[in-house]
């Protein structure tokens, strides 16, 4: 079933068309288990020289090209979320800069040391600033 299914296509392939005609036969790449005389006969066809025009492009795929550019949809810049604007900053190395939490309030429970050590600003890890800067929170 599949060698009748293969001999099948291999018969029906859009093969290169020769220029001109002559009196030079080359043969044609054919499947190795041709079944019959009538695909050994296809194989060879008279070609003056190797120059060989290639079929061109069907219906189908030009319409599948064009397709493909046509729909192309305009993409539009995301809007900055407003509220991270006053929460961080873009430093000049791409990295962004946050104000660390638990200034509020409960300070009484808090160390000296810990209350000015959170006065300090910390830089937003790597892999959340990736995709901050895609999501532009920069508001850039």
């Amino acid at each position: 079933m599949m060698r009748k299914q293969l001999c099948r296509l291999l018969s029906t392939m859009h093969l290169p068309i020769p220029r001109q005609q002559g009196a030079a036969l080359v043969a044609r790449q054919t499947h190795f288990f041709a079944p019959s005389q009538r695909l050994w006969t296809q194989a060879f066809q008279p070609i003056v020289n190797r120059d060989v025009q290639w079929p061109t492009l069907s219906a189908f795929h030009q319409w599948q090209q064009q397709r493909t550019f046509a729909s192309k949809v305009k993409k539009y810049k995301l809007k900055s979320y407003t509220a991270f604007k006053g929460r961080f900053k873009l430093k000049a190395n791409g990295e962004f800069k946050r104000w660390r939490a638990g200034k509020r309030h409960n300070a009484h429970s808090k160390t000296n040391k810990q209350i000015r050590q959170l006065r300090r600003p910390a830089v937003v890890h790597s892999a959340y600033a990736k995709v901050m800067k895609k999501l532009n929170f920069s508001g850039s």
